[in-house]
């Protein structure tokens, strides 16, 4: 069994950035790399994290420990592990240095045990091809190469290391050779935790478009590999592609474009642990990426005043500039948002003035968020307090240059079906006028599952602001809050909390009313949700069900913070054991 999840493990990481040409790595390339303080410390970490969990959860450790001990049998625990991600090689591959206890021969055994085989290099007696057919057999006539692992290992011994490099085509093996020989093992490492850091030391145009399209293989297979399904509508399948392409545009500035991007994963505290992540990222001067990182601390924050309530379970604020590749892929979006809420309100049901209707609201929501998107600025804040029944009253706000267009859509909101309601200038605040709407359910599904359907909607229209407000209570909530709202500077450009129980009880809720599945896989997903849901419930309820992130810009750095509390780990902790029992215990 550990044999077989050790394959799986290995060839699942070389395989996930799989390219198709080869390109060797070079100076002008990101280099990325991941430290960890060694196998003593993951080990303590993970028993801390399911220390967390229950008695009987608890009695998984010995099988995750066993498979740790398994994959790393030969590895002297107390020194640090380095990989290199080794981004200008096509394909992608990695750079494992791993401390070696009592020499080469403990590793080497214990390797050849799981079916690879090792051969010495000819010329360097330090250094060896390894490789391992997978059971799946030969490969089949006329490929071009099987399915392996395969590399090189190459032994040092100050300080005495095994330094593994990964691939799976046969042809990068020549170039590959020369980079593990010129390779050497890091001197600093972090005391706790795992440390990640992007480098790019080569700055010159040519340089970052050479970054740039070493990751167009990586980048069009994960495109390309996202196939409609058969009950898909074309709209629902672009969207899911935009999002990857999005994604990907984002990975392919960040490697080409960062001078440099830390970030740190730590493990605080016993009883009431929390996992603690920080980030760094500065830009190279001149680029696209540079530009955008100027742009923050621009403009002040107007919803500035506005207090988080104390039993709130989603604060969000936000004051962050829109540059120009997220408004382009932005206003896509839209369209195709656009697109399928058109398919799924305009049924067979709705009659012509209705579907007339649906066209005009759909319309001018889209125009009224484009034109808040090409404003290069989003300004917006979210609180949601839980209420009795499970419901939420939530109240949010956001800036807009086009409000009058909210105020022209309303009135058609009420004839787009029998359950729509709208009831124009309900009451005001200040300057702003706020109207009732109530759409119904249906119109979104995430909609519904997180906040309830055929709940009444305040939206209060002002100058340049909308506000929106839903739950009990909501009306005079809306009130103050636009009352104690001010324009003024603040440092965070986003910054959320989220308390994860109520959240994780309203899908409980949810998913209750939901007729199980008939098909036998879709039944086995529908039920482990279920169980996954009820584990998030029983972690969450014993407290610290916390979120916390936090990002600013100063001085050209982009600094962000994610804590996740006590009991988000000891949710960790739960998935950890059921993987577990599931996949790792022996019968």
């Amino acid at each position: 069994m550990h044999k077989t999840a050790i394959r799986i493990v290995v060839f699942t990481l070389v395989m996930s950035f799989a390219g198709e040409s080869l390109r060797a790595q070079s100076a002008e390339d990101a280099r990325v790399r991941l430290s960890h303080p060694g196998v003593d410390v993951l080990k303590a970490d993970l028993q801390k994290i399911l220390d967390l969990t229950d008695k009987t959860e608890q009695r998984q450790w010995q099988n995750m420990a066993d498979f740790i001990d398994t994959f790393v049998y030969g590895v002297d625990y107390g020194n640090p592990l380095h990989v290199e991600i080794l981004i200008g090689v096509d394909p992608i591959s990695y750079l494992l240095m791993l401390p070696l206890e009592d020499g080469f021969q403990t590793f080497r055994e214990n390797i050849e045990g799981l079916g690879y085989e090792l051969r010495r290099d000819a010329d360097d007696t330090s250094l060896y091809q390894f490789n391992m057919q997978f059971d799946s057999g030969a490969p089949a006539e006329g490929a071009d190469e099987g399915l392996e692992d395969l590399g090189w290992i190459r032994v040092i011994t100050d300080p005495e290391y095994m330094l593994g490099l990964l691939t799976y085509k046969k042809s990068t093996l020549a170039q590959l050779r020369g980079f593990v020989l010129q390779s050497a093992v890091p001197k600093d490492s972090p005391e706790t935790g795992l440390s990640a850091e992007l480098e790019n030391t080569e700055h010159a145009a040519e340089s970052i478009a050479s970054r740039r399209k070493s990751v167009q293989a990586f980048r069009s297979a994960r495109i390309d590999a996202i196939m409609q399904r058969p009950d898909e509508t074309e709209n629902a399948w672009q969207l899911r592609k935009l999002v990857t392409r999005h994604l990907m545009d984002e990975l392919e500035r960040l490697l080409a474009e960062s001078a440099n991007v830390r970030l740190h994963a730590d493990l605080n505290g016993g009883d009431d642990a929390n996992l603690e992540f920080s980030g760094d990222l500065v830009a190279i001067n001149g680029t696209r990426l540079d530009t955008a990182v100027g742009e923050f601390n621009a403009q002040p924050d107007i919803f500035s005043g506005i207090r988080k309530p104390a039993d709130s379970a989603l604060s969000l604020r936000m004051n962050h500039p829109i540059d120009e590749m997220r408004r382009a892929a932005a206003l896509e979006f839209v369209e195709l948002i656009q697109g399928q809420l058109r398919e799924r309100l305009a049924d067979g049901e709705r009659n012509a003035s209705q579907k007339a209707a649906i066209g005009t609201v759909l319309e001018k929501a889209a125009e009224h968020l484009n034109a808040g998107i090409r404003g290069g600025w989003l300004n917006l804040f979210v609180e949601s307090v839980p209420t009795a029944g499970g419901k939420f009253t939530t109240i949010a706000g956001y800036n807009s240059p086009s409000t009058v267009l909210v105020s022209e859509l309303l009135p058609e909101i009420a004839a787009i079906g029998s359950n729509a309601e709208v009831e124009m200038n309900v009451a005001t605040a200040g300057n702003t006028a706020i109207h009732r709407v109530r759409l119904g359910s249906g119109i979104s599904e995430t909609f519904d599952r997180l906040f309830g359907d055929s709940e009444d909607m305040y939206v209060g229209v002002a100058e340049d602001r909308i506000w929106l407000a839903t739950g009990a209570g909501a009306l005079k909530q809306l009130q103050e809050t636009i009352a104690a709202a001010q324009t003024a500077e603040e440092e965070s450009c986003l910054h959320l909390e989220v308390r994860m129980l109520p959240w994780a009880e309203q899908l409980v809720r949810f998913y209750s009313k939901k007729e199980a599945p008939e098909d036998y896989e879709e039944l086995n997903a529908f039920r482990a949700g279920e169980r996954r849901r009820a584990r998030a419930v029983e972690a969450y309820q014993q407290g610290g069900d916390t979120l916390v992130f936090d990002a600013h810009v100063k001085d050209g750095h982009v600094l962000s913070s994610l804590i996740l509390n006590t009991g988000i780990v000891r949710f960790i902790g739960k998935e950890m054991a059921s993987f577990s029992k599931e996949n790792l215990a022996v019968e």
